[in-house]
């Protein structure tokens, strides 16, 4: 069975419709009245940055998809878990942009101040059998999910699959994820080390310090994220053989969990494949996008959507001077495959095996 996947084209020529104008029509299309139920609220769930990084998605789109909920006589609010604590998390946020003034509704950290409000879930997975759904989440009738694709150092490609599983999920099961593909600690190198403390000031959760110019990692609170290995430009913390493809299974098991929690046809799926970067958001950086912006992609069906996205990854050029470029990578190459060394097509795979969608889809441009 195939399903329909609706796009709006970044490109606008004089006299077109600016996508921002246009997303309440993508919505609209895509199911939104059948979502959303007046008075009900609807999560609006979407990744609110990192202290360093710069290509989230921007808040005028978002103010937009609230506004389309508004009107349907929903309550949205923006929904998060914690990375670092709330407080934390909600200043990052509010250096973005995303603020109840800018949106036109709350912004939520739907776990609590430190990630321990949550409803455990079977998932029915393999290698992640329960996860922790945060309440907020458990809790809503609807969600509208906003995904800012990028590429990924464990996933290759981090879309609404990696959204959802890392994002809908309170802290204690991002860690059941994590270890999946990564299970120990990164290793230190001493002879590289130069003690600039980079490593600790990126780690979310308090589990690498400084002692006596020596990174100490409590293997109790490391999530095994990688993101203090990544933030060392010394190559002094390593990552130790990662084992990725049980990350993409793993990432499966922890999304089928999240969207068991709600009604079929609850749950409205939103690709932007503008600002596309070779690491996902959560890193402290933000590098070149590595294919010009293609456009805004919705659908309730998630293995469609990303399988839609995969393919304009694939077909797209690169931007010049992009790592993608630098790599010699091009129109027709699988962009993050080449650049993480693990096929994406693994994750939209294990999704549509695990019955949540169909790789089959018919693309509606508007």
């Amino acid at each position: 069975m195939t399903s329909k996947v609706f796009m709006l084209s970044s490109r606008v020529v004089r006299g077109d419709v600016s996508p921002l104008l246009k997303i309440g029509d993508l919505l609209g299309k895509a199911g939104l009245e059948d979502l959303v139920v007046p008075g009900d609220p609807v999560a609006i769930k979407m990744h609110l940055g990192s202290s360093g990084g710069h290509r989230t998605i921007r808040p005028e789109f978002v103010r937009k998809v609230v506004d389309s909920v508004k009107q349907l006589g929903g309550r949205p609010f923006v929904a998060e878990t914690c990375r670092p604590d709330a407080i934390q998390y909600l200043e990052i946020a509010n250096e973005r942009g995303y603020n109840h003034s800018t949106l036109g509704c709350p912004v939520i950290m739907t776990d609590g101040y430190k990630g321990e409000d949550f409803k455990e879930v079977e998932t029915g997975g393999r290698l992640v059998k329960r996860v922790n759904v945060a309440s907020g989440f458990y809790h809503a009738p609807s969600m509208i999910v906003l995904t800012h694709v990028t590429g990924h150092g464990n996933a290759c490609y981090a879309g609404a699959i990696k959204n959802i599983a890392m994002g809908c999920n309170a802290r204690s099961s991002k860690g059941k994820i994590h270890r999946a593909v990564n299970v120990e600690p990164p290793v230190w190198y001493s002879d590289k080390c130069i003690a600039c403390g980079e490593c600790a000031d990126a780690c979310n959760y308090g589990a690498l310090t400084l002692v006596d110019g020596k990174p100490v990692i409590d293997e109790v609170l490391c999530e095994r994220c990688m993101r203090c290995a990544r933030a060392c430009n010394q190559d002094a913390l390593v990552r130790p053989s990662p084992m990725r493809e049980n990350f993409l299974e793993a990432l499966v098991d922890g999304t089928r969990g999240v969207l068991s929690t709600f009604e079929a046809g609850r749950v409205i799926f939103v690709n932007f494949l503008m600002d596309v970067g070779p690491e996902c958001d959560c890193a402290p950086f933000s590098d070149r996008p590595i294919i010009p912006d293609q456009g805004i992609l919705a659908s309730k069906d998630l293995v469609s959507l990303e399988q839609a996205c995969l393919h304009l990854l694939t077909r797209a050029p690169a931007v010049p001077q992009s790592l993608a470029e630098e790599r010699g990578i091009g129109e027709g190459d699988k962009k993050f495959a080449c650049i993480h060394g693990l096929d994406p097509q693994g994750q939209v795979n294990a999704a549509e095996a695990a019955g949540l969608g169909t790789r089959d889809y018919e693309m509606v441009t508007l």
